[in-house]
């Protein structure tokens, strides 16, 4: 769905677009923690996330390697190259999605090219999005990695929960987190000590507290750090 706050010049998905797709697909509902496909799967049908978050994750130990929200597609590369499935997607809170068979989505981008075009653009970003975390991993890229990941899923997942001490994000681990932004446990666990020491957020089982969210964003843009 069209984000009117974006500066994207490829939306992946016009409102128009997505009102094409319900009429040929399916819509479903998952709870937390509800497995929507699994990895190697030879499943082929795609899905579009119409509420809530999905967690990507690989290989047997479960590694997060992306989150997908509202108005994003999941699973379509299966859909059109026939392939067993190369992850495996969680919902994190309560999900609805669309799902659409394959010939439905391939008909689909067959008929919109701007939406196919959308679509490469999508699989470009985020292969230069896995790129960059292959190469920025000093201490100050992590950290502003992780600011930039804790505000994202504040502000575009919708998933912190305001609280008396600040903004819980409970279903994140520090190891979670570390594989979201493609760095290692023992190059994060540092950066949250000195988060945690500056005040800026606070840490409990399974979850992050961003304590002072005006210093996290200062730290996302590039305009302060809390590590020395």
């Amino acid at each position: 769905m069209e984000d009117p706050e974006s500066h994207n010049p490829y939306p992946v998905l016009t409102d128009a677009e997505f009102l094409e797709l319900e009429r040929v697909g399916t819509v479903i509902h998952r709870t937390p923690g509800s497995l929507l496909f699994g990895e190697g799967e030879e499943t082929d049908f795609a899905l579009v996330i119409r509420k809530g978050t999905v967690r990507i994750a690989k290989g047997g130990s479960g590694r997060v390697i992306s989150l997908r929200g509202a108005g994003q597609p999941v699973g379509e590369q299966a859909a059109i190259r026939k392939k067993p499935r190369s992850a495996s997607v969680y919902a994190i809170d309560d999900v609805e999605a669309l799902l659409l068979s394959a010939p439905a989505w391939r008909q689909f981008l067959y008929s919109n090219s701007r939406a196919a075009v959308a679509l490469l653009a999508l699989s470009y970003d985020r292969q230069d999005e896995s790129d960059r975390k292959l190469v920025e991993s000093s201490s100050l890229a992590v950290e502003q990695r992780l600011a930039r990941q804790l505000i994202d899923l504040v502000d575009d997942k919708g998933l912190g929960e305001r609280s008396g001490d600040g903004i819980a994000l409970k279903p994140f681990s520090q190891v979670d987190l570390a594989q979201l932004i493609g760095a290692s446990r023992d190059a994060v666990v540092p950066v949250i000590r000195a988060l945690k020491k500056s005040g800026i957020v606070a840490t409990g089982w399974k979850q992050i507290i961003i304590v002072d969210p005006v210093a996290l964003r200062g730290i996302a843009r590039g305009e302060r750090i809390a590590s020395g």
